[in-house]
């Protein structure tokens, strides 16, 4: 029986140890140990506020509400949060305590946005609040916006589109018949005959594009030999450049001689040429002149 209680006593002793460090662990991890300061804070409302809910500063953790108590400011009926702060953590003077929610489905927070005043609050002072926004109502608010824009937006365009439904889709009918349309013609154009017309056409040209390539050899030949034979000229106005001045030379002089005695035989040419006129008038009037001669036929 001795040995059976000194088993319990040391049970009970670890359990009542663990419990112990169990609850001071809860108290390490929710940051609820050490010395704090307690100040105040009025709100018109609390929705979603309890005791233990998180105290932020600039989003950093700090503290805790401790109690939420109804008081009468004014003849109003208000509420006073008891929260307890680090000790020595700076609050300035001008600091402002609101309720707001790091998302749309987490709890509730209070955050503290630091000012910039130099005062700092005394611990058990009051800390000036905002008024926190109703999530619920401005989402409906939201809705309510939304809402609108749909009716005055959305809706419309949507009826412009649906009366325009109908001329889009006879176009797109149009344009499916013509493209039936093109594709018949693109079919019995390229059918076997076409195509072997058309391939026909291919080994044409490419005989053409033959013939062309040897009649530029043949031209580019024919350019060869007349490069040839002009150099070949060019020597001989070289090698007779003498022969050739004389010759032009006397050319010279012989047109001269000429101009020189144009007129006279210009004169002749011209007596010549009447007396052959009036020989041929003679011919015409007494063709026997030609046999018996002019005087003989005067005599007759």
């Amino acid at each position: 029986m001795r040995d059976d209680a000194k088993n319990y006593i040391l049970v009970g002793t670890f359990v009542m140890a663990m419990v112990a460090a169990l609850i001071i662990w809860i108290a390490l991890v929710s940051g609820r140990t050490g010395p704090v300061d307690h100040y105040r804070v009025v709100y018109d409302n609390v929705l979603g506020l309890k005791s233990g809910v998180e105290i932020l500063f600039e989003g950093y953790p700090v503290g805790f509400i401790e109690s939420i108590s109804p008081v009468d400011r004014d003849g109003q009926r208000r509420y006073e949060l008891e929260v307890s702060v680090k000790e020595g953590w700076p609050v300035p003077a001008d600091s402002i305590a609101s309720i707001r929610s790091p998302g749309l489905l987490a709890a509730f927070v209070i955050d503290i946005r630091g000012g910039e005043s130099n005062a700092l609050l005394p611990p058990g002072s009051e800390i000036p609040s905002a008024a926190a926004g109703d999530i619920l109502e401005t989402m409906n608010k939201l809705a309510a916006g939304v809402d609108g824009i749909l009716e005055e937006s959305v809706r419309p365009l949507l009826d412009t589109i649906a009366e325009g439904v109908p001329s889009v889709l006879s176009s797109v009918e149009e344009i499916t018949t013509e493209l039936k349309h093109s594709t018949k013609n693109i079919n019995r154009l390229l059918g076997d005959t076409n195509v072997a017309r058309v391939s026909s056409i291919l080994q044409n040209l490419e005989s053409t594009s033959g013939n062309a390539n040897q009649l530029v050899v043949s031209l580019s030949d024919t350019r060869a030999r007349l490069d040839e034979v002009i150099g070949k000229v060019d020597v001989i106005m070289e090698r007779e450049s003498g022969e050739l001045q004389k010759a032009i030379a006397e050319l010279n002089y012989s047109l001269a001689a000429v101009s020189r005695h144009i007129d006279a035989i210009t004169a002749n040419l011209e007596t010549t040429t009447r007396n052959a006129s009036e020989f041929s008038r003679q011919i015409r009037e007494n063709p026997s002149v030609v046999l018996r001669g002019r005087e003989q036929a005067d005599e007759e």
